[in-house]
């Protein structure tokens, strides 16, 4: 596995890499995310962190739209059950400047929580990436 995986070719608004160098994930979203973009830009995260025995995933969705409902979203954990991925994680997200959908992120992020995840909202990137390094 490469240095830098980049998980986006056919999906040019978001982004997974892993960050071998400082032993975390890079999601990054930009522009709208429909619920299909959603649930793949997760499944390709944690799969990924999986693969690389890593539990640290930073997301930045500072640039990121959505329109989305959390009730679209409430299987996504037994999709990642079903596929063999059962994993953990400890999540700093930066949250989207676009109000609506920063309230999604927080009510999924309360979700993730729910489920066992170390799940820490920020509105800096910086921040965020301090706070992950240290867990």
């Amino acid at each position: 596995m490469s240095d830098k995986m980049n998980i986006s070719t056919n999906q040019p608004n978001w982004l997974v890499e892993w960050r071998e160098d400082a032993g975390y994930i890079w999601v990054q979203s930009n522009g709208y995310l429909s619920a299909i973009d959603f649930l793949e830009l997760g499944k390709t995260a944690i799969k990924l962190s999986a693969n690389n025995a890593c539990n640290r995933i930073l997301i930045d969705h500072k640039k990121m739209t959505t329109d989305l409902s959390i009730s679209g979203l409430l299987d996504f954990p037994t999709n990642i059950e079903a596929e063999g991925f059962i994993i953990t994680s400890v999540i700093a997200a930066v949250l989207p400047e676009d109000e609506d959908s920063a309230e999604f992120i927080r009510i999924f992020a309360a979700g993730a929580v729910a489920r066992g995840h170390r799940y820490k909202l920020f509105k800096c990137t910086e921040r965020a990436l301090e706070w992950l390094l240290d867990q």
